[in-house]
């Protein structure tokens, strides 16, 4: 009942939110309203979609729901995340893009639950090599190289 009541504040609030920035953007010039329009929109249509969800959602109960952790034990996780995304940072340095980025979303999968490895290993894979084809190599953003390359 609780997770019903803040989807729907929030579906209201967002919705909200886009129609203000449409609004704004509405009185800039053609070209640069565009981007802000066209983000304002969807955020509208996202937020009527949570709205709607909210209300007709059937949810399935598989099992007992399991008990939140109490104490210090459920921001354990999150700060393992937190430290492993700091070594990533420090790590694409020294070690380019490509390893580290794969390396990240391994854990990232593993954090979330999923544990077949052998797919999970495939699409982050797959992903970080499309994000380097789009963005190094297609529109040639300068992204971190392993030093014998450059």
């Amino acid at each position: 009942m609780l997770l019903k009541k803040i989807d729907t504040w929030l579906s209201i609030v967002f919705f909200a939110t886009g129609v203000v920035v449409y609004k704004m953007a509405s009185g800039f010039d053609d070209i640069p309203s565009r981007f802000p329009i066209l983000l304002a929109i969807s955020f509208m249509v996202l937020s009527a979609l949570l709205f709607v969800n909210t209300f007709f959602k059937v949810r399935r109960q598989n099992g007992p729901e399991e008990a939140p952790a109490h104490g210090c034990h459920r921001y354990i996780m999150p700060a393992m995340v937190t430290v492993v995304m700091c070594a990533y940072a420090a790590a694409l340095e020294f070690a380019g893009f490509i390893a580290p980025s794969v390396l990240l979303m391994l854990f990232v999968g593993w954090v979330l639950g999923y544990r077949r490895s052998g797919l999970l290993l495939l699409v982050s894979l797959l992903f970080v090599l499309a994000v380097y084809g789009v963005f190094g190599v297609l529109l040639g953003v300068p992204l971190p190289r392993l030093p014998f390359m450059e």
